[in-house]
């Protein structure tokens, strides 16, 4: 991702239609969770979507450096329903959407057929 399109992303809404937070969900629950929601959002036309993992529980009193969700997310990224859609790598996101516990992703456009006219 370009620094100046980091840069317009850090200062987008991220709202309903384009977040996603997989607090509370088990890898498979978030993994199934993160494929519709990349193909829905794919599908509706977004460029980019912000992905919440959070940082893991107690991370720090464990010395771990992150939690499994947020770990997850990257290999998630490469699974074969999802790939199609993203363009690699996935960005930390910026202190108001949510900092180490968040993503921004990328997605590809769509390609729209012409009709012939």
């Amino acid at each position: 991702m370009e620094r100046r399109e980091y840069r317009r992303i850090k200062k987008a809404h991220f709202g309903g239609a384009n977040k996603i937070d997989l607090h509370g969900k088990s890898k498979e629950q978030a993994l199934r969770a993160l494929r519709a929601f990349v193909k829905a959002s794919y599908h509706s036309g977004l460029r980019e979507i912000l992905v919440v993992t959070g940082r893991g529980r107690k991370v720090w009193e464990w010395g771990k450096p992150e939690g499994v969700l947020h770990r997850s997310l990257t290999t998630w990224l490469e699974d074969k329903e999802i790939a199609p859609y993203v363009i690699p790598p996935p960005r930390q996101a910026n202190i108001s959407h949510g900092g180490e516990g968040a993503w921004y992703v990328r997605l590809r456009s769509r390609i729209r057929s012409r009709s012939k006219g």
